[in-house]
């Protein structure tokens, strides 16, 4: 049994890892996971807007 056919690039998860390590600092440690998952969104859609 094959589960994966095809195999991952890590620089989208690697670039998703890094924006939210970004917005859920030590200083912004008590954001909800729901205003991190937005938050993150939006950076990185500007980002790929730029």
């Amino acid at each position: 049994m094959q589960l994966f056919r095809y195999a991952a690039s890590s620089a989208a998860s690697e670039r998703n890892f890094s924006t939210h390590g970004y917005i859920h600092s030590k200083l912004r440690n008590r954001l909800a996971p729901e205003r991190l998952e937005t938050r993150a969104y939006f950076l990185q859609r500007e980002e790929y807007q730029h």
